[in-house]
């Protein structure tokens, strides 16, 4: 039951790994250029959303005590990188030696661009911060995107089967924050075209 996955079927463009021009069949003669390529993203923002990734629905089972994370296909650029994934993500986290009332979860999306020709891929982290917002699986040059905030409240007398869940939902429009160690992340960043859209609906509807 994984808490940490790196998504099947996911692609980056340009692909600073696997890109080459010269083809002559062999490991050396590949050149690349993605990197300088990217920087053009920074046009569109830099870890942010860009479509889908839409976290719904989340579980909680009071009985096994797993959370489960149900999370759509989707593109976002992430350091400076855009990068696909074209299936949907199942995360889950064993709570049984937990105490829920401690902390929060977040899910964070993983990815550092690296300088070398090894293949690298981007993960995504379903995990647990304490009351304090501090936990130490939780790395700022790494974990550039913060999908939701999860909170499970076991006395909420509306609560009838002791599962009550609260996350933030994964739109546009959301206007909030968490703070991970010191570091504030906006819940869902979205890119510069649509907070620019978003930007006119306020100004003539609101």
């Amino acid at each position: 039951m994984p808490n940490t996955v790196y998504p099947n079927n996911q692609e980056l463009f340009i692909d600073p790994y696997n890109g080459k021009i010269f083809d002559f069949n062999n490991y050396q003669s590949r050149v690349y250029l993605g990197r300088s390529i990217n920087q053009l993203l920074k046009s569109f923002g830099d870890n942010c959303i860009i479509d889908g990734l839409i976290v719904d629905p989340v579980e909680y089972d009071n009985d096994t005590k797993l959370l489960k994370v149900y999370i759509s296909s989707g593109k976002l650029i992430i350091d400076t990188t855009l990068i696909e994934f074209k299936d949907s993500i199942l995360l889950e986290y064993d709570c049984r030696n937990l105490d829920l009332y401690s902390g929060y979860f977040v899910v964070s999306v993983s990815f550092n661009y690296l300088h070398n020709v090894y293949d690298n891929f981007a993960k995504i982290k379903l995990l647990f911060i304490n009351n304090n917002n501090t936990t130490n699986e939780f790395f700022i040059e790494q974990d550039k995107i913060i999908l939701t905030k999860i909170n499970i409240n076991l006395d909420d007398p509306d609560n009838l089967n002791g599962k009550l869940i609260s996350y933030v939902k994964s739109n546009y429009f959301n206007d909030q924050h968490v703070t991970i160690n010191n570091f504030e992340y906006k819940v869902y960043p979205t890119n510069n075209i649509n907070k620019s859209v978003m930007k006119s609906i306020r100004e003539l509807f609101f």
